[in-house]
């Protein structure tokens, strides 16, 4: 026998004795240990779903799909009691879909209030394709549909009046209610309320050049010149809200972004990796393209160009003929909080009242829920009754 041959018979050798099971076993292992985060992923959203579950004798507790603005979007409404006034939660983003950690965020507020939380479209439960509805994601079609949806629960519930809670990007849509359809509602909550797109991020960068030079941080400082001119009307949307982005990532370790007690970057995305995971009202399939997926609707310039150009005084004004109330995070520089402040000095409303959360950023019902929770309760509950 050659040598040659030898070495042929030794290949095949390695490859039947080593290779071989060495690859069965990678199959076998990486079976089990997919198996096993599978069963575990959905042993934690089976509890979280029996944890949860609403079933008093008047209790409601549905997560399903409406017919508004022509397409099916869903709804999560619970509550202890379906007679209670009903809060609409509108999500910020665009596309910050919100149902996926409702129980997070509200379930304090089901002992009090028939709570409504809704994926806008284009997100979350209420995802289509660009190719479905790409033509449909502009501010004024998103206006709409929340004048739909407030209407659908009015009709569904033969309610006269509801309230209404806009959170970030949420609380254009929120406010423009108030503006248009008093009538509607018991009340409006803005929080962390836009204002002004273009003035709050000019703020937000000159703040955050200031904090930089005064702790020395050279490289942050470069940073932010590397963007100028920023905020610019002119800029293109992808290059905008890319730099955008850049600048919130340095907000996050002084707690100035989203969270001001978790200024981790890493602990906050484990923190909503596991709420995520354990969600019973998220699949995995929809976390996989809500996180992989380029083909995000809710992203498309026709919608981020309306977002860009949000100006509240000259669009919406100061006067209102529903009560207003407005909280803000002491730490929220990614929506200004001192605008948000500004803004609602001017304020002219049948009554209004402003908090001020002393240790939240952006996201206050996560920093400080409890605060949080008792104003709804013991300041805007009431209006209900009047």
């Amino acid at each position: 026998m050659d040598k040659r041959q030898t070495f042929v018979k030794w290949i095949k050798r390695i490859i039947f004795f080593v290779l071989v099971p060495l690859l069965v076993l990678s199959i076998i292992l990486a079976l089990t240990i997919g198996g096993t985060v599978y069963y575990t992923v959905n042993f934690f959203k089976d509890t979280s779903a029996y944890l949860h579950r609403l079933s008093l004798p008047n209790s409601i507790d549905v997560l399903e799909p409406v017919e508004i603005g022509g397409i099916k979007q869903w709804v999560s409404i619970r509550g202890y009691n379906k007679d209670a006034p009903i809060l609409l939660f509108l999500h910020g983003g665009p596309g910050y879909n919100m149902i996926r950690i409702e129980p997070v965020i509200a379930s304090q507020w089901e002992e009090y209030f028939t709570v409504v939380f809704w994926d806008q479209r284009g997100c979350g439960k209420s995802y289509y394709t660009t190719e479905e509805i790409g033509k449909t994601m502009t501010v004024e079609q998103l206006l709409d549909d929340t004048s739909e949806m407030i209407a659908y629960l009015r009709k569904r519930f033969n309610r006269e009046k509801i309230f209404v809670l806009g959170h970030s990007w949420g609380s254009y849509l929120g406010i423009s209610m108030a503006k248009l359809h008093p009538d509607w509602l018991y009340a409006y909550i803005g929080a962390g309320q836009v204002v002004n797109s273009l003035e709050s991020k000019q703020e937000t960068f000159n703040q955050l050049l200031t904090l930089l030079e005064e702790k020395g941080d050279q490289v942050g400082i470069e940073k932010l010149n590397g963007m100028v001119p920023f905020p610019d009307q002119d800029m293109s949307i992808d290059i905008y809200y890319k730099h955008w982005g850049k600048l919130q990532r340095m907000l996050t370790p002084f707690g100035l972004n989203e969270f001001h007690q978790k200024n981790n970057s890493d602990m906050i995305q484990l923190f909503l990796l596991a709420t995520l995971l354990s969600s019973h009202t998220t699949s995995l399939s929809e976390m996989y393209r809500d996180i992989f997926s380029k083909d995000q609707p809710s992203k498309l310039p026709s919608l981020m160009e309306g977002v860009r150009k949000i100006d509240v005084p000259k669009q919406i004004g100061y006067k209102f003929d529903v009560p207003v109330f407005i909280i803000c995070g002491k730490y929220d520089w990614q929506v200004y909080y001192q605008m948000s402040i500004n803004y609602f000095q001017k304020i002219k409303a049948p009554y209004k009242e402003m908090m001020l959360m002393e240790n939240s950023a952006h996201v206050m019902m996560v920093d400080e829920p409890g605060r949080f929770f008792n104003f709804l309760v013991d300041k805007v509950l009431p209006y209900a009754d009047r």
